[in-house]
């Protein structure tokens, strides 16, 4: 299983990759698109074994690039989790229009985040 990780947030990171640990998996931490773009999901496996976390409050963050990413490997993707502070309400409104995946609040995320590796 790998897990792909859309985040600049060091410590929310840390935790993912504690986790992502504990579950024997790959973690790969990408901070912009170009770096997300380098990830082949198709190239690492034949299973539907990939998630991918996203933070919504990246500011590398585009819509528009991420969605075409998760199209190209939605194959492989069991799992597509976006979160962000529970104040912007916003923000996980517009990703919950974007059709894709699970939206939850940054708190939801770090208390499941082993749930969701596992699940």
């Amino acid at each position: 299983m790998t897990i792909v990780h859309f985040s600049n947030d060091l410590m929310m990171a840390s935790t993912v990759r504690n986790a992502v640990s504990s579950a024997s998996a790959e973690y790969r931490l990408v901070g912009n698109h170009e770096q997300l773009d380098a990830v082949d999901l198709c190239a690492v496996s034949s299973e539907l074994s990939g998630r991918l976390f996203v933070d919504l409050q990246d500011r590398q963050l585009s819509p528009e690039r991420l969605r075409s990413w998760v199209e190209k490997h939605q194959a492989k993707l069991s799992k597509v989790v976006f979160y962000a502070q529970h104040v912007n309400e916003t923000m996980l409104s517009d990703a919950k229009d974007w059709g894709i995946g699970e939206v939850i609040t940054r708190g939801q995320f770090f208390r499941q985040v082993n749930q969701l590796i596992q699940d």
